[in-house]
C-alpha cells in the first residue's frame, strides 16, 4: 500500500537509529510544551505533570513519526515532525482519530 524509503529493510522494520531518531525527537516536542504550560500557569512544575505529559507527548510523536516513515517522508522531516507532534501531544492524537474516523466511514459508504 505504502512505497517504504530506501533506507528501510522491507516490511517497515524500523531499526535502532530510526527509533531513536523518533523518540528523541518526540521527547524534545513535549518537553517544550510542558515548560510552556508550566509558564503559562496550566500545569505545576511537579514529577506527575511532567511524567503524565511527556508519557502522552512520546505515545503521540511516535506514531506521528512511524506514519512519517510509513508514507516515505525523507528522515529528516519526518523526526522534525515527529517533535511537533510530541509538542501538541493529545491534539495530535484527537487529530488523527478524527482523521481515521472520517476516512473509515467514506471506506463504509463507499462499500455500500
Amino acid at each position: 500500500m505504502f512505497n517504504l524509503p530506501p533506507d528501510l529493510p522491507p516490511g517497515g522494520d524500523f531499526n535502532a537509529t530510526t527509533i531513536v531518531v523518533g523518540l528523541v525527537m518526540s521527547f524534545w516536542g513535549g518537553l517544550v510544551s510542558f515548560l510552556i504550560k508550566v509558564k503559562n500557569g496550566a500545569l505545576t512544575c511537579s514529577i506527575r505533570d511532567f511524567v503524565f505529559e511527556i508519557a502522552v507527548c512520546l505515545f503521540a510523536g511516535s506514531v506521528v513519526f512511524m506514519l512519517c516513515v510509513g508514507v516515505g517522508i525523507p528522515m529528516i522531516l519526518c523526526g522534525g515532525i515527529a517533535g511537533l507532534g510530541g509538542h501538541y501531544g493529545a491534539r495530535t492524537l484527537f487529530l488523527l482519530k478524527k482523521v481515521l474516523f472520517s476516512r473509515a466511514e467514506a471506506w463504509i459508504k463507499k462499500g455500500d
